[in-house]
């Protein structure tokens, strides 16, 4: 029914009703005395009932789910017994079956002492159910996000007490997250810090100024236990019902700091000696450099690098050597002073580097560093024990002092090496320091490597031809000579750029082009029927190249020249050093009609076999075993012993270097079969060289038509 009681006004009666259907929430009406119950017609549409719909309180009741209705039940049997009002949640499915929470109340009323009647609401509060459980679901769901955080998050009110910690925080902090809540939050902060935290959280909530919130910081903290370990914090301000509230999250970095120690280590400290390495070097020096510069000052630094090292490596094998570098290293380490610093380079070297700019006027430093390098160079290492045995060490020692302002990184790295080298040519237990004629020698030997094959590429390089007589001084063949004329830097003698050449490689490029010139050369004279043979250097770089005898071949077929014309020259030391490969070279390709001379005879250490059983054609005896010879009549047993070993051998001698009638006569005299030197012809051009062929192809016609 939708009317509350036939005694209430009917137009009270609908302003209640507009009342109930503006607020969503239902009445109703339950006469004890008529056991008559009437709704309001939102009630009935809660219900899902049609209006007017025949209704009791039982039938009421049975919407209630089985639970609900217990408590419904026993709250308006309450009512109506000992007259106790109710407000209660519960759950109800409505006539369509649609879940719902509602929300419903009763109240007493009594006339003349007893209940005449129980009246109340009813609302829908799904919504409201769904908004709280919604929000305890994601309350909860939070809770459970921070406290699986790896990080601590604390919250702080402004006095520094804490309120609430995660659980994470027992991890970090190595305590129980109520043994912090209402405590001070210096409890987990360094005696250090924890006295001037007051101090500056009074400063920011009276100036707002702070260099922490909202910025990360790496800061310090101590655990419960009094442990310290390094955090990252990260601290932010929230405010809440007028209260400032300071979140603080807090990430231990122990084991990151670790880590980070751990690669530093292994990027920058050496692992056998635990030296500085040469990457630390290198960023000493940059820093050092730059505050030189700035200064107008000079740099000091020194390579010490142990004699034969590699000798040590291979008897003993590489732990020894290990073992070695390590005691030679301490060593070192005892000597050097304050303000110097040693650094493990590669192998068996060091670095040693002042660690401040030098004035140019302080002489008093130059004394401590002749002081600090003899005394270095001059440690007897017998202690060294190797395999039972003492070993005694010795150093070689480049070092360098210069202006900053003439060097960068690279370059400073490069005169150490150069000045190391020089030391280590004048023999063992040498210490050079480079002054500037020296640096000059190196910067022209630097220019020269990097200037190469650009003046390959520009034309400056060329051939020169030096003949070589037979014994009738006819030209029978002749050695090609590389040659430099450098626009920049002049005339460059082959004995200054090939070693430079040897040692970065350019040789292999630079003497594809000197085959490429021969060949073309040798073609021009076959077509012109004149046979003369061509000598070319073969470097040792080039010969032990898997593709050499691939790519000369290749050359040689390309200008359709006749191998036989074309002789290969290599040096004794080349064919020591890397007999395998060579012999394989030589012999294949002997097969396809190249000859080969050894060149510089008698300056290494050939074994007689290796010379039986190669394909040589020719010994070239050494100028400074011709240079011996001063009077003819005088015997020089190494040439006469080379010149005989030849003939045994069964191949031909050339003696190179011939500067005098006398060193000519003699050599013809004792067999030997070709002549080269300045006494006969110096190099000469190509066409300059043609013409004297040329000549005597003419001249040998004319002596035999006279025949």
């Amino acid at each position: 029914m939708s009317t509350l009681s036939p005694s209430v006004h009917p137009e009270c009666q609908d302003l209640l009703a507009e009342i109930s259907r503006m607020s969503n929430t239902g009445g109703w009406f339950y006469d004890v005395v008529h056991n008559t119950l009437h709704w309001t017609e939102e009630t009935y549409h809660i219900y899902g009932l049609e209006i007017d719909t025949p209704i009791t309180p039982k039938k009421a009741i049975e919407f209630y789910t089985p639970a609900s209705k217990a408590i419904i039940e026993q709250c308006f049997n309450n009512a109506l017994q000992e007259g106790k009002n109710y407000e209660v949640d519960v759950e109800f499915n409505d006539a369509s079956g649609n879940f719902k929470w509602v929300r419903t109340t009763g109240k007493v009323v009594r006339k003349n002492g007893k209940i005449s009647h129980v009246y109340g609401a009813i609302e829908d509060i799904t919504k409201e159910r769904q908004l709280l459980l919604q929000e305890r679901n994601t309350s909860q769901y939070l809770e459970k996000v921070i406290n699986n955080l790896n990080d601590a998050v604390i919250t702080v009110d402004e006095t520094g007490v804490i309120i609430s910690a995660n659980k994470t925080t027992e991890r970090i902090f190595k305590c129980k997250t109520d043994d912090l809540i209402d405590k001070n939050v210096t409890v987990l902060m360094p005696k250090a810090h924890a006295k001037l935290h007051a101090k500056y959280i009074s400063n920011y909530l009276t100036t707002g100024n702070a260099k922490i919130i909202g910025v990360g910081r790496e800061l310090p903290a101590r655990k419960l236990t009094g442990e310290e370990f390094p955090m990252e914090l990260s601290l932010t301000e929230i405010n809440i019902q007028n209260k400032r509230i300071f979140i603080g999250i807090i990430r231990d970095i122990s084991e990151k700091k670790a880590a980070i120690s751990r690669i530093y280590n292994l990027a920058y400290y050496d692992s056998l000696t635990q030296l500085p390495n040469r990457r630390s070097f290198e960023n000493d020096v940059t820093g050092i450099l730059k505050k030189a510069k700035l200064t107008g000052l000079d740099i000091y630094c020194a390579l010490l690098d142990i004699d034969c090292f590699s000798e040590i490596n291979l008897i003993y094998g590489q732990s020894v050597g290990d073992s070695v570098i390590k005691k030679v290293s301490e060593k070192i380490q005892e000597t050097v002073p304050m303000n110097f610093r040693l650094y493990r380079n590669m192998a068996d070297s060091f670095f040693l580097l002042y660690q401040t700019p030098l004035s140019p006027l302080d002489e008093s430093i130059n004394r401590r560093i002749k002081r600090l390098e003899k005394k270095v160079s001059s440690l007897a290492w017998k202690d060294v024990e190797i395999d039972t045995h003492h070993q005694a060490m010795t150093l070689s020692i480049g070092s360098l002092r210069i202006p900053a302002a003439e060097v960068d990184n690279e370059k400073l790295i490069q005169l150490l090496e150069f000045s190391s080298n020089q030391a280590k040519s004048i023999g063992l237990n040498q210490c050079i320091m480079l002054d500037k004629q020296t640096r000059q020698q190196h910067e022209r030997q630097t220019l020269i490597r990097y200037s190469m094959l650009p003046a390959l590429e520009k034309g400056e390089f060329s051939i020169m031809l030096q003949p070589q007589y037979s014994v009738d001084l006819q030209p029978k063949a002749s050695e090609a000579l590389i040659r430099w004329n450098s626009e920049a830097l002049g005339f460059i003698s082959p004995d200054e750029f090939i070693s430079l050449a040897e040692e970065n490689g350019d040789i292999l490029i630079i003497g594809d082009w000197v085959i490429n010139e021969v060949c073309k050369l040798a073609a021009d004279l076959q077509n012109d029927n004149i046979d003369v043979r061509i000598a070319i250097n073969i470097s040792a770089k080039q010969i032990v190249q898997p593709d050499f005898g691939t790519l000369l071949l290749e050359r040689i077929q390309q200008w359709n020249v006749n191998p036989a014309r074309i002789m290969l020259e290599i040096t004794e030391s080349t064919l020591v050093k890397n007999i395998d490969l060579v012999r394989k070279q030589m012999l294949e390709l002997s097969e396809k009609g190249l000859s080969f001379s050894i060149d510089d005879f008698g300056t290494g250490y050939s074994s007689l076999r290796y010379l039986k059983e190669l394909p040589i054609n020719e010994l070239k005896i050494d100028r400074y075993f011709v240079e011996e010879i001063n009077d003819e009549n005088v015997e020089i047993p190494i040439v006469n012993t080379i010149i005989e070993m030849a003939k045994a051998l069964g191949v031909e001698t050339v003696a190179e270097g011939i500067e005098t009638q006398a060193q000519l006569t003699y050599l013809k005299r004792h067999g030997c079969n070709y002549f080269q030197g300045f006494y006969l012809n110096k190099p000469m051009p190509i066409e300059q060289w043609k013409t004297l062929l040329q000549s005597t192809k003419k001249t040998q016609k004319h002596s035999q038509s006279d025949k």
